[in-house]
């Protein structure tokens, strides 16, 4: 059994190596069973020139562009159909157990809202939790 265990950045890491489907090995299997993202309400974002070295991202910086929530939900901002950071590793079996742990900071300063209820201009409803994850 393998757990990741990451705060802030390396959090924001952990997240975004789901989402792009770096949980599954080259032969299909999962990498880790576990993945524990402290204290980061955002995605890491890969590949992208001139990126800003802060934590303190606006709606379209990387790190917010993709869902930042685990369901599949439409991101209503960007008039996108529903995706979720669990959406690839759910087609191929291999998402691992969740759990989610938070700090203050993460909801008045790095937008954490997002991953409970989307990017809405009025948001009436909670994204729902999928089973393998733990808050």
């Amino acid at each position: 059994m393998a757990m990741g265990i990451g705060g802030s950045q390396s959090g924001s890491f952990l997240r975004g190596s789901i989402f792009y489907g770096f949980n599954e090995d080259e032969d299909g299997r999962i990498v880790l069973d576990g993945s524990w993202p402290e204290i980061d309400g955002r995605m890491l974002w890969l590949n992208q020139r001139w990126a800003q070295p802060t934590v303190l991202t606006q709606l379209n910086m990387g790190g917010d562009e993709a869902p930042v929530w685990w369901a599949d939900f439409p991101n209503q901002a960007r008039g996108l159909p529903a995706d979720g950071i669990l959406h690839r590793c759910n087609a191929t079996g291999t998402c691992p157990q969740i759990l989610e742990t938070f700090g203050e900071l993460e909801w008045y300063g790095e937008k954490m809202g997002p991953d409970f209820t989307g990017f809405c201009v009025v948001c009436t409803t909670d994204i729902p939790v999928p089973s393998n994850v733990y808050r």
